[in-house]
């Protein structure tokens, strides 16, 4: 029962810096391009790098604390439903270049930061 409330707890704390950092984005720069998301979904795949390899190697036992930082924070501060509902708007609009644009970019730049968080965790740890 402690995994789960773990788990709530960080998917309740990484909802609340999700909607900080869009807030922050959408106040300081205006743009057809979601910067918020793109930023909290890059972010979120480089901090997933690092802490896959963190509780693989060094914190095994931590299942708790690998719950609630992961599947619960992590798992909440990335979303796939705004990046897909705000494709979807773009193609609406007829903004096809900032659409796939936004398709590949996410999905390369969170592959990229994800590659690098493993990497640079691992040569750390």
């Amino acid at each position: 029962m402690e995994l789960y409330f773990s788990i709530a707890l960080g998917g309740a704390l990484g909802a609340l810096a999700r909607y900080q950092i869009s807030v922050f984005f959408t106040s300081h720069y205006l743009s057809v391009i979601p910067w918020g998301t793109i930023f909290a979904n890059i972010l979120g795949s480089f901090l997933m790098g690092v802490l896959f390899i963190v509780f693989q190697e060094k914190l095994q036992q931590y299942e708790t604390m690998r719950g609630l930082l992961t599947v619960g924070f992590l798992g909440a501060m990335t979303t796939f439903s705004s990046f897909s509902l705000e494709t979807l708007i773009m193609l609406q609009k007829g903004d096809y270049q900032s659409a796939f644009g936004y398709i590949i970019g996410s999905v390369g730049l969170c592959l990229l930061a994800a590659l690098v968080g493993v990497q640079v965790t691992r040569s750390w740890i």
